[in-house]
């Protein structure tokens, strides 16, 4: 019922070689994401932490280039995040103008009826019973 240049969408599958790709993806990115706090906690004491009390001096430590990177980081995912907020706005404001586009057919009053033929037999048979 769709337009011809649509494939439909009993014809799209799941490509298993793209489900690897971006599980390794994933698992790469959070790797790398992971290791930088861990690498920094790791080079921090624990009876220092337990001294201060809390965490914030293993959040403040580390020096100059430490915390530029933490900002760097953070700057990156605000970025990320803005971008994605913006991706999914424009996603339901295209969902919604596609809902507004006119069809070509007037829909009111239709009954869509599922049948199963190999249960009624051969097509003959099917066009015998709606006749």
């Amino acid at each position: 019922m769709g337009p011809p240049s649509i494939p439909p969408l009993d014809e799209a599958n799941l490509d298993w070689r793209v489900l690897l790709f971006t599980g390794a993806v994933s698992i790469v990115v959070g790797v790398l994401f992971g290791l930088a706090p861990a690498l920094r906690i790791s080079q921090t004491s624990s009876a220092e932490t337990l001294r201060a009390g809390t965490g914030r001096t293993t959040a403040g430590g580390g020096g100059l280039p430490a915390r530029r990177m933490l900002s760097a980081l953070v700057v990156a995912e605000f970025a990320v995040a803005v971008l994605l907020l913006g991706g999914a706005g424009l996603l339901i404001r295209s969902l919604q103008q596609v809902q507004r586009v006119d069809s070509g057919y007037d829909h009111r009053n239709v009954l869509l009826v599922s049948i199963l033929a190999p249960a009624l037999g051969d097509a003959r048979a099917v066009r015998r019973a709606f006749r």
